[in-house]
């Protein structure tokens, strides 16, 4: 019997990332039960990723597909003026990249909205992007906002993709390993207060991820920590044009 698991996929870039949504998609099928399935994917894709998803419908319990372009601009409005503030002035500190500035925004209003309503926990989160290149300066955030009780305190669950540096006023990725891929070793704990100090910054100096995380914790004036995630996997193609696809132990080799 396959055990049961809860998946969030996210897909943005160029059309020919939809074989490797596809195929990361079969290989999960293959080996687990998905329950809850979460898709996140923009305009380009959206109508590309509903086909595949229609051929797959019996073998998902439940499954959500949001096109975030529209979603963004459907909801923006909705969002308190500070959020938004922040979250516009994040999109161009220090990626070089749109779809990465793009989905670290796009989480943010994907989460507050769900935060008011179900929110489907992931066992494990897989985003799909193209260009992934060693060289530039690039980190990536991934949270969720849950609740392990509803008399409980709120925390943010996300995989910790930054190494503290410089004496506490800097922050970087955890470099590439020898084999191409960005690993995520072990988690950095870090409570509200640090993540608000580091606001006073230049923002220049701040990731845009760590502005996001503030925002959303501002938007729902949670007192939390940031935990390590379970698993994360990334898939695309490097800017030499070597395909990475690896997801880990069940997926593609």
């Amino acid at each position: 019997m396959k055990s049961k698991i809860n998946l969030r996929l996210c897909v943005a870039g160029s059309e020919s990332l939809l074989k490797y949504f596809e195929e990361c998609l079969d290989s999960y099928l293959e080996h687990f039960q998905i329950e809850k399935l979460l898709v996140y994917t923009t305009d380009n894709l959206s109508r590309s990723v509903d086909y595949i998803l229609e051929d797959r419908m019996e073998n998902i319990d439940d499954i959500a597909v949001y096109d975030v372009d529209k979603f963004y601009k459907e909801y923006k409005d909705k969002f308190s003026k500070n959020v938004i503030e922040v979250l516009e002035h994040s999109r161009n500190i220090r990626f070089k990249k749109r779809h990465s500035s793009f989905y670290l925004r796009m989480r943010l209003v994907m989460d507050s909205y769900l935060a008011k309503g179900p929110i489907i926990l992931s066992d494990i989160d897989i985003r799909i992007h193209d260009n992934i290149e060693p060289i530039v300066d690039w980190v990536d955030s991934d949270y969720v906002l849950y609740n392990s009780d509803p008399m409980e305190e709120s925390y943010l669950h996300t995989p910790v993709i930054i190494n503290k540096v410089g004496g506490g006023d800097f922050f970087k990725p955890i470099p590439w390993f020898n084999d191409g891929w960005m690993c995520f070793p072990k988690g950095v704990m870090m409570d509200v207060d640090e993540i608000f100090s580091l606001l006073k910054l230049d923002m220049g100096n701040c990731p845009a991820e760590m502005a996001c995380i503030a925002a959303f914790l501002i938007r729902h004036d949670i007192k939390t920590k940031l935990l390590p995630m379970k698993m994360m996997v990334q898939i695309g193609e490097s800017q030499d044009g070597k395909t990475l696809s690896h997801l880990g132990p069940y997926g593609l080799e």
